[in-house]
């Protein structure tokens, strides 16, 4: 448990530093996250709404809180109407501002980085107590796998599902995929089997 904690640890710090090269230093998300011409008039809007802080969706799908029937039928002919004609469209809206990156924020996002190393770390242990994953590239692919299922899971079936743009999706799935080739490199580092003892079979032994 004592190499588990100690790999949570140093593979979150890292993958929380990684996290801030990623966003502000390299590339791989410029151009991504695209600004709002004329902001303020959809803001004014939006603020007219009233909304409580949640997630948006439009068009919605019907509720189904009329079960089955005509006026389900209808709500539903309604939705693909407007599915087809478009726009498509989601809101993440909170109404109050807070500072861009406070340092309650910044502390959660590194925990979080602990807490998955340490699931990825827990994972790994538990492959080489059943006998697998001996060598260290083995350890690190094991560990770099569960990015791509992570990636897989999350921004692809978002893409998917709910018209996340590609580019939006290439970037942050290629994001995921490097954060857990990082934290597979120092996490098979220090989660290692340690070295087996040698088995006497007594039983093969000739008898005097």
């Amino acid at each position: 448990m004592g190499r588990i904690i100690l790999a949570s640890l140093l593979s979150g710090i890292i993958l929380f530093v990684w996290g801030m090269l990623s966003w502000m230093v390299l590339p791989i998300h410029d151009g991504t996250v695209r600004p709002l011409p004329d902001a303020q008039v959809i803001i004014d809007v939006l603020k007219q709404q009233n909304l409580e802080d949640g997630y948006y969706l439009y068009p919605a799908f019907p509720d189904g809180s009329s079960g089955p029937g005509p006026e389900m039928e209808a709500a539903m002919q309604e939705f693909e109407k407007k599915h087809q004609a478009g726009p498509i469209f989601s809101v993440i809206y909170k109404s109050q501002g807070t500072p861009s990156m406070p340092p309650e924020m910044m502390i959660a996002g590194l925990l979080i980085n602990m807490l998955s190393s340490f699931i990825a770390a827990s994972l790994l242990s538990m492959a080489i107590k059943n006998g697998a994953m001996f060598t260290y590239f083995q350890r690190f692919r094991f560990v770099a796998l569960i990015g791509v299922f992570a990636a897989i899971v999350s921004f692809l079936n978002l893409k998917n599902w709910m018209y996340f743009p590609t580019d939006f999706t290439q970037a942050m799935m290629l994001d995921l995929l490097l954060t857990w080739i990082i934290g597979g490199l120092v996490i098979a580092a220090l989660i290692k089997p340690t070295k087996a003892t040698p088995v006497t079979n007594e039983s093969s032994q000739p008898e005097s």
